[in-house]
């Protein structure tokens, strides 16, 4: 110990080396797994490439939607063309499927806007598309126009959830929620209700 003036310190001890214990336990290997005949492996086979394809499925056509919004925006931005979207598509990477569709799905909500907007403004209470985000009312455009073209109504349910997963990635924390309220009064109130009334 030292001390200067009323400050005291104190030497801090040091770890002492300590000689590495040898080390005489053999590692244990796992054991080999059980050889499978060439039937076993052709069933296992199928299951996982099975399993593969249906987690791949979805994919492209949710990137394929994520394109159509992103056209969807800059034509509302006013800052892009249609004679620009093969380029924007092909930089995505989208198949050529996946690239078609998107752009049926841009294009499509930008014929059909009036109408989408005027379903926006009706069941949107106090609000009107104006208000919007521009993301939450292009994302709205683009499920309200696919509602519109799936006249039998097979996928009402698979466009509103695809919506909401496209509001909560690109929106803000309450644009999941929104999307869905008015999404599903409009097919409840719209769709729904047309059908019975021609049954």
């Amino acid at each position: 110990m030292t001390e200067t003036g009323k400050i005291r310190t104190f030497p801090i001890p040091q770890p002492e080396d300590k000689p590495a214990k040898a080390r005489s336990k053999a590692v244990k290997s796992s054991p080999a797994p059980p050889e499978l005949s060439e039937e076993e492996l052709a069933q296992k086979f199928a299951v996982m490439n099975d399993e593969d394809y249906r987690d791949l499925a979805a994919s492209p056509r949710r990137r394929a939607r994520e394109a159509a919004l992103l056209l969807s925006f800059q034509m509302d931005m006013g800052g892009e063309s249609w004679d620009l979207a093969a380029t924007v598509l092909t930089d995505i990477g989208l198949s050529e499927s996946g690239a078609q569709f998107a752009l049926l799905l841009a294009q499509n909500a930008a014929a059909q806007q009036e109408r989408c907007d005027q379903l926006i403004n009706k069941y949107a209470r106090d609000w009107t598309v104006e208000r919007f985000a521009a993301i939450d009312r292009n994302i709205l455009r683009l499920a309200i126009a696919e509602l519109l073209a799936d006249s039998q109504g097979k996928n009402a349910t698979i466009i509103i959830n695809e919506a909401i997963e496209l509001a909560k990635k690109f929106g803000d924390e309450n644009s999941g929620s929104l999307i869905n309220g008015i999404l599903d009064a409009i097919r409840i109130k719209e769709f729904t209700a047309a059908e019975d009334a021609q049954q």
